[in-house]
């Protein structure tokens, strides 16, 4: 029941490698996602998945080592497509061990979660936009409240020369300290 179970999940790619990455067993999700058939699968080495600039790098063989060393591996990272496409993909790799806890290969996940990412792209560039935004916005605030100061700051002065020339000649009236209050 476990295989047939497994090879009818649709919206998971699933399979099987030995020790050495070499790809056993392959489901209908597989297929759907990585576009591969499973008789033109089965039999490769599974770094044939990775993104070229991934597989120079040694990804696959870095992603074998950590799963070997910490019993499974989870990331999201970019994947290949048969076609060359690339999808964003969340996996987790985990080491199977038989009875006498000796490594027997490994079960891969893949789901593609390109839909998920386009948003998240969206939404942080959104808020990288508000950011920007926002920091303009401080900026004008800045520059705006400095360019009022200055003016008041101006007619103060005048205003207290003013008083000063007025209370010189001696000609302060209720008239001259009403304006003075309003000013």
């Amino acid at each position: 029941m476990s295989a047939n179970f497994i090879d009818q999940v649709k919206d998971c790619a699933i399979f099987a490698m030995d020790p050495k990455g070499i790809i056993n067993t392959w489901n209908v999700g597989a297929e759907r996602i990585k576009g591969y058939q499973e008789e033109e699968i089965v039999g490769q080495y599974y770094g044939v998945l990775f993104t070229e600039e991934d597989q120079k790098k040694g990804e696959p063989e870095r992603e074998i080592e950590l799963t070997k060393k910490h019993g499974k591996h989870e990331a999201e990272w970019w994947r290949r497509r048969k076609d060359g496409t690339l999808f964003w993909a969340s996996i987790v790799l985990t080491a199977v061990y038989d009875d006498e806890d000796e490594l027997i290969g490994f079960t891969k996940v893949t789901k593609d979660l390109t839909y998920r990412k386009a948003h998240e792209d969206v939404l942080q560039k959104k808020s990288d936009d508000l950011a920007k935004v926002n920091k303009d916005l401080d900026h004008f605030i800045y520059i705006a409240s400095h360019d009022l100061k200055a003016p008041i700051l101006n007619l103060e002065a005048l205003t207290r020369l003013l008083m000063n020339e007025v209370e010189k000649i001696g000609s302060f009236n209720t008239k001259v300290i009403e304006i003075q209050k309003h000013i």
